[in-house]
C-alpha cells in the first residue's frame, strides 16, 4: 500500500479543453470573477453557445477533478481575441491565469495569429493589472460595451514569431 504526500503533487497543471462537463465549476468560478453590474457573469447558455461554435474553444486549469480557473477564445484573422478569463478567487495570484495564456500562447503561434486581443471594462481594475503583468499593452476603445457612460480597454500582446519582439514588455 502506497502513502501520498503534498509534496508528491503535480507541480505543473493540467490544463484542458473546456467541455459541458466543467460547465457547472465554470459558471460558479465565473460568479465569483464577474460580480459587477458593468461586466455581468455569462449564463449557461453563452458559455454553451461559443462551446459549439467552430471558430472558438476553451480550456481550463484542473486540479483533479476541480476546475481552478479557464479561458474562453475566439480565432480571428490574424489574431486571437480572448473573450473570457478568470481564476477562483482562492487562486489568484498563483500563476493559474498566466498558465492558460502561457497555454494559447504555445498552442496558436503558428504564424497566422500573431496577436493576443482582450477588451476589459474601464472599471476592471484587476484585470488592467493582471494583463500589464502579462505583458499587454492597453489602448483606449470606446463603445465596445454599448453603453453611453462606459468605454473599455482593448490590451494586446504579440505571440509568436510576428510579435516576439516586445511581447514580454507589453511594446
Amino acid at each position: 500500500m502506497g502513502f501520498f504526500f503534498a509534496d508528491d503533487a503535480p507541480k505543473f497543471p493540467d490544463i484542458r479543453w473546456m467541455n459541458r462537463d466543467h460547465l457547472s465549476q465554470v459558471l460558479a468560478i465565473d460568479r465569483a470573477g464577474f460580480p459587477h453590474r458593468h461586466d455581468p457573469p455569462w449564463p449557461y447558455s453563452a458559455f454553451a453557445a461559443i462551446l459549439a461554435e467552430h471558430t472558438a474553444a476553451g480550456i481550463v486549469w484542473a486540479s483533479g477533478d476541480s476546475v481552478q480557473g479557464f479561458l474562453v477564445y475566439e480565432f480571428w484573422s490574424g489574431h486571437i481575441l480572448i473573450t473570457r478569463l478568470c481564476v477562483k478567487p482562492s487562486r489568484r495570484r498563483q500563476g493559474v491565469g498566466t498558465a492558460l495564456l502561457g497555454r494559447i500562447e504555445g498552442k496558436l503561434a503558428d504564424g497566422f495569429h500573431n496577436r493576443l486581443v482582450v477588451h476589459t471594462h474601464e472599471r476592471n481594475s484587476v484585470a488592467h493589472a493582471f494583463l500589464a503583468r502579462a505583458g499587454f499593452k492597453a489602448t483606449l476603445a470606446r463603445d465596445h460595451y454599448k453603453h453611453p457612460t462606459a468605454d473599455s480597454y482593448l490590451f494586446s500582446r504579440g505571440i509568436g514569431v510576428a510579435g516576439a519582439v516586445g511581447a514580454g514588455r507589453g511594446r
